[in-house]
């Protein structure tokens, strides 16, 4: 079985990309699902799959809002 290997939004992923906690989330809900997890009230994202979007040419300023 293969486990996904998820990250926080906040801090985590946030800080690498110089985010604040609202423009972190804001930018985590136009991610494609599977790469945004929900458990519970929780979301994480699932950083295989974000490596996958973004080297496929995923870009957050190209999706529409």
């Amino acid at each position: 079985m293969n486990v996904p290997r998820l990250i926080k939004v906040w801090p985590d992923w946030a800080e690498l990309n110089g985010m604040n906690r609202a423009q972190s989330y804001a930018a985590a809900d136009k991610l494609p699902p599977g790469v945004r997890v929900k458990i519970g009230h929780r979301l994480r994202l699932n950083a295989d799959r974000l490596a996958e979007y973004l080297q496929a040419g995923g870009d957050l300023g190209n999706r529409p809002e």
